[in-house]
């Protein structure tokens, strides 16, 4: 019971010390912000063309007209055939439904090029290592870790309190991106970040407590993490069959799979999405996280301290 006390008070000592001191200064801060800003200009270049739509859609590897090409034919088509009023009214029902789909259609087409493609499988790793991969990485690489450690409070609640004084800068700035990219991409963009903002949410939880491990308990930290993000996240993440279920962000593509569905929006055919229900991809989310956690409380404790003076 004492022990379950010093834990607890530990916990809430570091908690208050450095909840508001982020180190938002760093090299990999800037270069995660200078991505938001390279990938919002885009956002809002196509938003500006008014793209987020079906309009230039054709079969992929093939010519010929696009998807608003072929709606005008077919209207003009109902004009044309007026005088033969079953197949007039025929066309004139098509030309209508594709004129609505054009119209509805820039939610999935913004969720498949930025939110699946982009935001799940770059940004937002790059944005949750920032911050969490600095929460202990910078004491343990700035070798001032002895000084954390002479503090009268158990090594498990430096690493918990820490954890938890980075989470909400983690969660801060990676929905903040999603919704400053959202923002510039109109009507389309509120839709997705008022669905998904809760995956997004689960996301964040779990890269932190992946990154927090890397920078706590290995060496050269911030280059592991960034080639965790490139190779795991990106690359398995893209691949087809079950090797994309290595990534964290597959789990939040299931889920967003999921909310789209229950919409009536199939985002991605195949890809497994909607083999994992929203329950199911939460529970493999926040499992990996508590993995993470109790694995580098178990670490952390084991640090040897030469030459840290």
């Amino acid at each position: 019971m004492d022990n379950l006390k010093a834990f607890i008070q530990g916990v809430r000592s570091i908690l208050a010390v450095h909840l508001f001191r982020a180190k938002v200064g760093h090299g990999l801060f800037w270069v995660s912000a200078g991505f938001l800003l390279l990938v919002a200009s885009v956002v809002v270049s196509v938003s500006l063309k008014n793209q987020w739509n079906y309009k230039t859609f054709k079969p992929r590897g093939q010519a010929g007209l696009n998807f608003k090409n072929s709606t005008e034919m077919i209207e003009a088509g109902s004009l044309i055939l007026g005088p033969n009023a079953g197949v007039s009214a025929i066309c004139s029902a098509i030309a209508a439904s594709g004129s609505g789909l054009m119209i509805q259609s820039g939610f999935p087409v913004f969720t498949k090029n930025v939110v699946f493609s982009v935001l799940l499988g770059f940004l937002l790793p790059l944005w949750c290592l920032t911050f969490a991969v600095e929460g202990l990485g910078a004491e343990r690489e700035g070798k001032t870790l002895f000084w954390l450690f002479s503090k009268p409070v158990p090594r498990s609640s430096i690493y918990l309190g820490k954890f938890l004084a980075i989470l909400p800068w983690v969660i801060i700035w990676s929905l903040g991106g999603f919704l400053f990219l959202a923002i510039c991409a109109g009507d389309s963009g509120i839709i997705a970040f008022n669905l998904f903002w809760q995956p997004i949410a689960f996301a964040c939880i779990t890269y932190a407590s992946v990154f927090f491990f890397m920078g706590a308990c290995l060496p050269r930290a911030s280059l592991i993490a960034l080639a965790y993000a490139f190779v795991v996240e990106t690359l398995l993440g893209s691949m087809p069959g079950s090797l994309k279920q290595l990534s964290v962000a597959f789990y939040a593509r299931c889920i967003m799979f999921q909310k789209s569905s229950d919409l009536g929006v199939i985002l991605e055919q195949g890809g497994g999405y909607g083999d994992f229900s929203q329950t199911m991809a939460i529970c493999f989310m926040l499992g990996i996280a508590l993995l993470f956690l109790v694995a580098g409380i178990f670490f952390f404790g084991k640090i040897e301290l030469r030459g840290q003076r």
